[in-house]
């Protein structure tokens, strides 16, 4: 099995924890909301970090937090609300954790849990987008978690017929929405199912309809596409409904796909898949959805590749752009003009200006970063004041 961070055996055994986004809007206006970049680490820790939105220099903003109950947690975002939810492997269960408006600080304990069903060992989470639905691949099997959140205490709810099967054999691994959250793509690792596209291995992307008022998912049949290597680990679709990429992390090498925003449908490039440096494990679009980073955790660098929105091809823009030491998956600050990656082996966050024409990337003033010990996991959230 591949190695998802320096803190694999702990992320598989413990925990994965649903972060909440707050709003939108920049620090430049001092009574709206601000940006905060809120850093996990390999046990229940929180760290949350402030972005100049002038230089881009991080701060810390908030005490680091000892959550209560949870040993591993994983910050993701959901439009709408100010919750940070944890999902215990172990117990297979959900739960959630106020942000507090003004600084960005944690409550400690836990509001209520609700139970995953049927499955375990949760991964990365990722919601609904303009809906307050969070679904969550369980790698303990082939299926995929659903919950309704409610957005005054923040509690979860599983969805009916939750969990989701996802079907054929093998390890559900990551979801991803299009923009206008009408169709769901879903990686699986290690399956004998055929996808009915030429590839090193039959590792496949499913594709789901969903259904907007009930959160409910429904195969489309013959929609799978192989990823095009061994091991998918994660993959995103850009801003624009354009291009669908999946990291595959043992083959070292990422596929890019067309997407039909009608149907939902993805064609894969016929000039994928493209190599990266060894063992790509993220993936990360820039905000204006021209360019694409890939977190390659074999190799201490990001692959950086802009996209060809008619043919959903790649270009290579820099294979092997050297950053943290085992990165995390970078993120970006709203307006696109900053890019952070963490590093899970030197205890610091790297920040970094994009060129928004390029793509290419140069290091900030300051940088790197102090942060937890063996950061994991890190996501930007924007608070009120």
């Amino acid at each position: 099995m591949f190695a998802r961070t320096g803190i694999a055996a702990l992320f598989l055994s413990a925990l994965a924890v649903l972060s909440l986004r707050c709003g939108l809007g920049i620090d430049s206006d001092p009574l709206g909301p601000f940006s905060l970049i809120y850093v996990s680490d390999g046990s229940n820790h929180v760290q949350v970090h402030k972005i100049d939105p002038l230089t881009g220099k991080l701060t810390v903003s908030a005490a680091t937090v000892a959550l209560t109950g949870p040993s591993n947690v994983e910050p993701m975002p959901l439009p709408g609300l100010s919750f940070l939810g944890v999902a215990d492997a172990t117990l297979g269960v959900v739960g959630s954790f106020s942000i507090h408006s003004g600084t960005g600080s944690l409550s400690t304990t836990v509001s209520g849990t609700a139970n995953t069903g049927g499955g375990s060992q949760p991964l990365q989470g990722t919601a609904l987008p303009g809906k307050p639905f969070l679904y969550v691949p369980l790698s303990g099997g082939i299926t995929l978690a659903g919950f309704s959140v409610d957005q005054v205490t923040g509690s979860l709810s599983s969805l009916a017929g939750s969990p989701t099967s996802v079907a054929g054999g093998g390890i559900t691994q990551a979801v991803a929405f299009n923009p206008a959250g009408t169709f769901a793509y879903v990686a699986k690792k290690n399956i004998s199912a055929d996808c009915s596209v030429p590839s090193i291995s039959a590792e496949c992307v499913m594709v789901f309809s969903v259904d907007r008022t009930t959160g409910a998912l429904t195969s489309i049949p013959g929609a799978q596409r192989s990823t095009g290597g061994i091991a998918p680990t994660d993959l995103a679709m850009d801003s624009q409904n354009r291009v669908l990429v999946v990291a595959n992390f043992s083959s070292n090498n990422v596929q890019s796909f067309k997407v039909n925003s009608a149907t939902g449908g993805i064609t894969a490039s016929v000039t994928g898949p493209y190599p990266t440096a060894t063992g790509a494990r993220y993936v990360a679009f820039h905000p204006n959805g021209d360019f694409v980073y890939i977190a390659n955790n074999g190799s201490n660098s990001v692959s950086i590749f802009s996209i060809v929105p008619s043919s959903g091809n790649l270009a290579t823009v820099d294979l092997t752009f050297v950053v943290a030491a085992t990165p995390i998956r970078p993120v970006f600050d709203p307006t696109g003009e900053f890019m952070y990656v963490g590093s899970n082996s030197t205890n610091q966050l790297f920040g970094y200006r994009v060129d928004s024409s390029t793509g290419t990337l140069s290091a900030l003033e300051g940088s790197p970063y102090d942060t937890l010990t063996s950061p994991a996991f890190a996501v930007l959230v924007q608070v009120p004041r």
